[in-house]
């Protein structure tokens, strides 16, 4: 989770997360920008990401609704007890999801 929010105070107030993923386009840039339009998005709390804002920095959630042997592009925002979102400098990560 962020350790400071957008005007620098601390970030105890993350209540929850947007997960934002979709399949990895056939030709495409591993630096293209974060478009949050062309994702599909998954909102989750703090507790359902195992993050209780005051306790953990690292947080974990297994997406579910993934297809098997497919490559998929995966972002996640912070949101606060207000429900401001900052996603300008989302990371965009790229995931092989395989069987297991």
């Amino acid at each position: 989770k962020p350790e400071k929010n957008i005007d620098g105070s601390a970030s105890a107030d993350i209540t929850a997360f947007n997960i934002y993923y979709r399949k990895q386009p056939l030709i495409s840039s591993e630096f293209e920008s974060f478009d949050q339009r062309l994702y599909a998005k998954l909102k989750i709390t703090a507790q359902e990401a195992q993050c209780e804002p005051s306790i953990k920095i690292a947080c974990e959630y297994s997406l579910k609704s993934l297809e098997q042997n497919q490559i998929y592009r995966i972002a996640v925002t912070a949101t606060d007890k207000n429900g401001n979102e900052y996603y300008q400098n989302a990371d965009v990560k790229t995931f092989a999801v395989t069987t297991s």
